[in-house]
């Protein structure tokens, strides 16, 4: 219900990406459907960032979670997938190695 806004940009703030000011940025690839990949983590926390919105958990919930809440999402460091929606706030952050490898 209500009005579906349209995002310019989103991306990962916080000390598991590049800082809690400067962000790290998705591509959108599809309507409301933004993703990374091969994004280096560091140990530490994020939020997702779209515009002046920003986006946590309420519980700790990867590598699958629904960003509905208020606190960081905490991460170990590493090499990662990253794929967020706007609309519905579901995402994925999971570990490249994890993902199926194309012969």
């Amino acid at each position: 219900d209500g009005e579906v806004k349209e995002y310019k940009t989103v991306g990962l703030m916080g000390t598991a990406a590049i800082s809690w000011d400067t962000p790290l940025p998705l591509a959108k690839v599809a309507e409301h459907v933004w993703v990374a990949k091969d994004v280096e983590m560091k140990d530490g926390e994020f939020k997702f960032k779209g515009d002046g919105d920003w986006w946590g958990i309420d519980k700790s919930e990867l590598p699958f979670g629904i960003a509905n809440g208020d606190s960081n999402i905490k991460i170990s460091a590493g090499t990662y997938y990253v794929a967020f929606n706007d609309l519905t706030k579901h995402f994925v952050v999971i570990p490249m190695a994890d993902l199926p490898v194309k012969k």
